[in-house]
């Protein structure tokens, strides 16, 4: 019973911390699904709340919703960081080095530091010792390994064009050495195996998005032309056509796993659009459809003898000649 009191005092601390963030406040519906409790109650929660909280503001939006609103400043001296939450802070920021993402590394280590000047000075020496212990605990702090390096400047710089809309004429250097100059509407980035630009060329014929190697660009030239994103366009969507990055003809894949690999396969999301069949042997069935054969062969000689290809014939063909005899498991 203590207990369950202690957590509904936390919740509603939260809730007013939470608050207080949102600028446009939150209707009951809002905070009852926040909270996951029911409108009901919901409401009995926010008359507690504008007793206790007398500096909420209740008032009603265009749509004659009742709204709710903390201002800011009221709750600072009850804000503060855990070691859990700092924990979990830098080793995303490592997760993110080590992924080659070096310019989204370098805010969450930026927003890091802004945290830590907001602490108070014996709060920062006495979680700072515990969190250095934490992290090497877990093995981050000097992973090694082979990395893909990302040219953080061209990121950098591209990214500038994609919030501004900006045209950019890009030179970069092809596979097979030739070098190419072209003027392109970047839509965004892809990362895999390598990292891709997703542009557009508006010189080409065919509306076929390129994929440049970041790696491969030697220069980007920002112009003073602005284009638009098609609204139809959404770089999830297109991205979940592929098994990776490479795209081409769409396929009706069906993988199966051995009794043996079937739990190391049930948490694997080998596509976000996958679905599962557990067959009365053991067996796992994954199906999907997308594009990306060389990736997917790729990636199945890591499963060796436990994996075969149900469909296509075009990967099964892929697989026979290259497909590994090992027994382990990735």
């Amino acid at each position: 019973m203590e207990k369950d009191r202690f957590e509904k005092v936390m919740q509603t601390l939260d809730l007013a911390v939470y608050l207080q963030s949102k600028r446009m406040g939150m209707t009951t519906k809002e905070i009852a699904e926040h909270m996951g409790d029911s409108v009901r109650t919901t409401q009995r929660l926010m008359r507690s709340m504008e007793y206790y909280f007398p500096q909420m503001e209740v008032f009603t939006d265009g749509n004659s919703a009742k709204r709710y609103r903390i201002p800011n400043g009221n709750f600072h001296d009850l804000i503060a960081f855990s070691l859990d939450e700092l924990t979990a802070l830098e080793t995303a920021a490592q997760k993110i080095e080590l992924k080659d993402y070096e310019d989204d590394a370098k805010f969450v280590r930026s927003a890091i530091k802004k945290i830590h000047a907001l602490m108070e000075p014996n709060d920062r020496n006495r979680i700072g010792a515990d969190l250095e212990s934490v992290l090497r605990a877990e093995g981050l702090i000097a992973s090694p390994g082979p990395r893909r390096a990302i040219p953080s400047k061209h990121v950098t710089k591209l990214r500038e064009a994609i919030k501004g809309g900006n045209v950019c004429e890009v030179n970069y250097t092809k596979r097979d050495g030739t070098e190419r100059n072209e003027k392109l509407y970047p839509y965004g980035f892809l990362y895999g195996h390598r990292h891709y630009l997703v542009a557009h060329n508006p010189a080409r014929e065919d509306n076929h998005l390129r994929k440049i190697i970041l790696s491969s660009i030697e220069k980007i030239t920002l112009m003073e032309d602005f284009f638009e994103v098609p609204e139809s366009f959404d770089l999830q969507a297109y991205s979940h056509q592929s098994f990776g990055v490479f795209f081409d003809k769409l396929y009706d894949v069906e993988w199966l796993f051995t009794k043996k690999a079937a739990p190391v396969a049930k948490d694997f999301i080998f596509h976000p659009e996958q679905s599962l069949k557990e067959n009365s042997d053991g067996t796992l069935t994954i199906i999907f459809t997308a594009a990306g054969l060389q990736e997917m062969a790729w990636h199945l000689t890591h499963w060796g003898k436990n994996v075969s290809v149900i469909s296509p014939l075009e990967l099964r063909d892929i697989m026979e000649a290259q497909q590994i005899e090992w027994d382990n498991l990735p």
